[in-house]
């Protein structure tokens, strides 16, 4: 089900970049500072598995990011096709980190939310006011992370997962 959604060479370095997997998570977090509600994410997503690291990214009006990453090595529950998927270069680099963007924007969320209630969306979406962004870089993808992220959105804020390319997912879509 998931599939790449774009390749690039970001730096011009000759190191392409597939984002693999990219997933909004809206929720009812009703804490309008990104900040807080971002550490209150990375606070559940460490007490859920001590094996996840964080490394605060970036901040702004509105939204703040992380990276979140582990000891696991994905390389371990590759099956033969996805691992001859992947060129021997990246499979001998370390896995990308997970990104992860609290946004509470309130010129943002509002707006995403409409687009989505338009297109269907379930009887909740219209109450939510953050979104958390999941991206994924690479094609070794430490999934176990990515569980623990929806878990805790889920857990928090109850949040509804949604990707453009999908639409609306559960848990059980995740590889």
């Amino acid at each position: 089900m998931w599939v790449p959604l774009s390749w690039d060479d970001p730096w011009g370095v000759g190191v392409e970049v597939c984002v693999a997997f990219e997933m909004d998570l809206y929720g009812r977090a009703g804490e309008p500072v990104a900040q807080r509600a971002l550490a209150h994410l990375v606070a559940d997503v460490e007490r859920r598995d001590p094996l996840i690291q964080v490394s605060l990214d970036s901040d702004s009006v509105g939204w703040a990011g992380c990276e979140l990453s582990s000891s696991r090595d994905p390389r371990a529950s590759l099956d033969a096709v996805t691992r001859a998927r992947i060129s021997p270069e990246e499979l001998a680099r370390a896995p990308w980190p997970t990104s992860v963007v609290v946004n509470t924007r309130p010129d943002v969320v509002p707006e995403a939310v409409r687009e989505l209630v338009e297109l269907g969306a379930p009887p909740e979406l219209p109450d939510c006011d953050v979104i958390v962004q999941i991206c994924l870089v690479g094609r070794l993808t430490d999934w176990a992370t990515v569980r623990v992220v929806w878990e805790s959105a889920i857990g928090l804020w109850s949040a509804i997962p949604y990707a453009p390319d999908y639409g609306f997912a559960t848990l059980d879509d995740l590889p």
